[in-house]
């Protein structure tokens, strides 16, 4: 039973196909793991969930996607080299201007994009997308479960060849669809590729690593992968269409507006063992951020959990004249705050670049965070230019202080200007 991990207890039995499971470890891992009210949709609740509401939205996806199938069916093809593609859209729209037609998987469709022409494909996906939702744990290795993730990969392999499929652009390699999607396209032996959409939280062999490319954000996320065991001529740099070239000269930083992120817990594993969090640290980390902020005078602020999150059961625990729960878009709650205090987030990019401080805060104890998972740079006070505080009362010595870092860190992490000249080398 290595790392005491029920998934591999299940393969040491050999009972069941390997690549079935390996296919299966996020949905399986979330039956185990998504469960609580601090989730916003803990897996218990998701069956008993509005069932005639979650029918009727989707039944209204499928008319739209038949209708969206019908008309790629009919589009003009125009010569151009296909690529499937479930990145946002701006990465979309940018592949387009380099001549590619853009098809959306069954599983990703996309407003601004053509979804693949196969009724027969989609109607696979609904089938297996149905027997995900509503299946148990035991119920996923049944006959009736492997048969149809079997024809959904089938059907898969047809599309991919009669479209003549020349890349699959993918933001994950997580979740069953998109295991499917990269086992087929290797057997084609043409590119396959994750678009990162975020800051990385955890940098390791696991993550990231099943297709053939890696596109990042900045060449420092991209030293950091390499530091961590991937091939350095799988990634690319892209810079990102939203951020463009940093302007800002001066970070605002006061004590008047604070917004307080949450640190969340995974709903699944991320590593090669078992790293399980104590729900009860989400608490701790806003607990120790309210001991600093009262040490200093501060009478309430606003909190944003993640959006996995369920803010009001974080109210059943704190002190709610403290702790107000923030509900307005990420954008517009940066720009009404004069200072961020969070964890590792990619929200930190975001609040530098409107030009608002982003303290981080990230308790350690024998070299792990709160969530019992190393922390990982910038979050991990290696490099000078970003102040972390790892104890409550370094953080409020950095807030006294008004220690604040020195941006230029921030061209590391974001390239300029977005650009995806690459996929010419790759798509041929």
């Amino acid at each position: 039973m290595r790392n005491f991990y029920l998934l591999d207890t299940i393969r040491d039995q050999k009972q069941y196909d390997e690549s079935v499971l390996d296919i299966l470890k996020a949905e399986l891992d979330q039956r185990i793991y998504n469960y609580g009210d601090q989730f916003k949709h803990p897996y218990e609740n998701i069956r008993g969930f509005s069932a005639y509401k979650n029918a009727m939205m989707m039944a209204m996806r499928s008319i739209m996607l038949k209708t969206k199938i019908q008309r790629s069916s009919h589009s003009a093809k125009n010569g151009s080299k296909a690529i499937v593609s479930s990145a946002y859209f701006s990465a979309n729209r940018e592949m387009r201007s380099l001549g590619y037609r853009i098809l959306s998987p069954p599983w990703g469709s996309s407003r601004d994009v053509e979804i693949m022409p196969s009724l027969e494909l989609y109607a696979a996906y609904e089938r297996l997308n149905a027997s995900l939702e509503k299946s148990s744990f035991a119920e996923l290795f049944s006959k009736k479960a492997d048969q149809e993730i079997h024809e959904f990969s089938e059907l898969l392999d047809l599309a991919f060849m009669q479209m003549d499929i020349r890349a699959l652009v993918l933001s994950n390699d997580m979740n069953v669809m998109e295991r499917i999607a990269i086992n087929r396209f290797r057997a084609l032996r043409r590119p396959s590729v994750i678009f990162l959409h975020g800051l990385p939280g955890r940098y390791n062999k696991f993550d990231d690593g099943r297709t053939d490319h890696l596109v990042v954000w900045g060449p420092r996320i991209k030293e950091n992968y390499v530091k961590a065991g991937h091939d350095p001529k799988r990634i690319f740099v892209s810079g990102h269409p939203y951020y463009k070239q940093l302007t800002v000269r001066e970070i605002k930083y006061s004590l008047d507006r604070i917004l307080v992120l949450t640190k969340s817990m995974n709903g699944g594993q991320h590593s090669g063992g078992v790293i399980l969090t104590d729900r009860g640290n989400l608490i701790g980390y806003l607990l120790s951020i309210q001991g600093a902020l009262k040490a200093l005078g501060v009478k309430s602020v606003r909190f944003r959990p993640h959006p996995s999150e369920n803010g009001e059961w974080y109210h059943r625990f704190v002190d709610k004249e403290f702790f107000v729960l923030e509900k307005a878009p990420l954008v517009q709650a940066l720009e009404d705050s004069s200072v961020v205090i969070g964890p590792t987030s990619t929200v930190m990019l975001e609040a530098f670049y409107h030009g608002r401080h982003y303290q981080v805060f990230e308790p350690v104890r024998d070299g792990k965070c709160m969530d019992n998972y190393p922390v990982c740079p910038p979050f991990d006070g290696a490099d000078p230019r970003i102040p972390v505080a790892k104890t409550e009362d370094e953080l409020r010595v950095f807030l006294k202080e008004r220690r604040s870092a020195d941006i230029s860190f921030w061209n590391d992490y974001i390239a300029t200007p977005f650009n995806l000249d690459f996929m010419k080398e790759l798509v041929t």
